[in-house]
């Protein structure tokens, strides 16, 4: 049986125009949130995933800034910042590991990212499983 995931944008600029990118058809993207689902705090919108109303423990929040998702660390995966080079395939890469975050048999996605970390898991992810070893960038390749 195939697992559905409910994917959920929530950007502070531009989301109608990154969701149309990412999803031509408007069929895969769920819920598109900007700031209105965010908290407004010292200047800063801050991503707090308990106001979402959704199960903490089958929910993961990708952002480069961990002081925007400071209220929800535990369902943080931290990535490098986009800064406009076409050849940034940080998402794409992560796309295994997440596919594995959305199995049945995994109960609690924090406890996952607790395991291999918060900043770029996915690359622990793939040492740790042989099977994955090939999608990791070379520099972090061991033989």
């Amino acid at each position: 049986m195939v697992q559905k995931i409910a994917l959920y944008i929530l950007l502070t600029q531009f989301v109608q125009e990154v969701c149309s990118k990412l999803d031509r058809n408007d069929l895969n993207i769920r819920y598109k949130l900007g700031k209105e689902a965010t908290c407004y705090e010292n200047g800063r919108y801050i991503k707090d995933m308990k106001y979402m109303n959704r199960n903490l423990k089958k929910v993961v929040c990708i952002d480069w800034d961990p002081d925007a998702l400071k209220y929800s660390e535990k369902n943080s995966i931290i990535i490098p910042k986009f800064e406009g080079d076409g050849r940034d395939r940080e998402l794409v890469m992560m796309i295994p590991f997440l596919k594995e975050l959305a199995k049945p048999e995994i109960q609690d996605v924090r406890v996952e990212l607790d395991k291999y970390g918060h900043y770029k898991p996915h690359i622990k992810f793939y040492k740790m499983h042989p099977k994955y070893h090939k999608l990791l960038p070379p520099e972090v390749r061991f033989y």
